[in-house]
């Protein structure tokens, strides 16, 4: 009698293996969620993540959602990267290494300085740069998410998170809607297709 305590893999069948072209075999119970080896390059601090397409775990994308990671909306309706938020400290890290090293930022002193601006009107023109510069990088991305994992109550939930707000959604929205999310006139918010 083995003693080996590791619990097998969560077998599933990832529904890109049975739709997209491809010389693999198309059945059932195949794939698994695996906890690395998968996904994008550090994705394995977000979750597990499937043994064919390197998809995010539904569940892992949906709890981590909750928890404020930032979702990165793709130009394909079937995709989404997936962003670690910076903490406090990393951001005022980033934001120091890009101010002592940024040359539009030394070149904006440069100029404020001949100009005869104050330290203060300096600092308000730099910081107009850093919301450029800084602002869409709010989260360090670690993970990939294929829509097709989701079950249709995820659709759903992730439906409702997006329209009441307690999504975070680079860039302020999708500019692809999710393949199972349709437009409707007034206020741009998915709702189910």
């Amino acid at each position: 009698m083995s003693t080996d305590a590791t619990p097998m893999p969560e077998q599933q069948t990832c529904q890109r293996r049975m739709t997209d072209w491809g010389p693999w075999e198309r059945a059932e119970n195949l794939d698994h969620w695996a906890d690395s080896g998968h996904g994008l390059v550090g994705q394995a601090q977000a979750g597990r993540s499937c043994s064919f397409c390197g998809s995010l775990h539904p569940d892992d994308f949906m709890r981590l959602v909750a928890e404020g990671w930032i979702v990165g909306p793709t130009d394909k309706a079937y995709k989404a990267y997936f962003a670690r938020p910076y903490s406090a400290a990393e951001l005022a890290e980033r934001r120091a290494r890009w101010e002592a090293n940024d040359p539009t930022v030394r070149a904006v002193r440069e100029l404020g300085e001949r100009d005869g601006k104050t330290a203060e009107q300096i600092a308000a023109d730099i910081e107009q740069i850093a919301e450029v510069a800084l602002g869409s990088s709010r989260g360090e991305t670690v993970a990939k998410f294929y829509f097709q994992h989701f079950s249709t109550d995820q659709r759903a939930e992730f439906i409702d998170l997006y329209n009441s707000g307690r999504m975070k959604v680079e860039g302020g929205g999708f500019y692809v809607l999710p393949f199972f999310c349709e437009a409707r006139p007034g206020p741009a918010t998915p709702t189910p297709a």
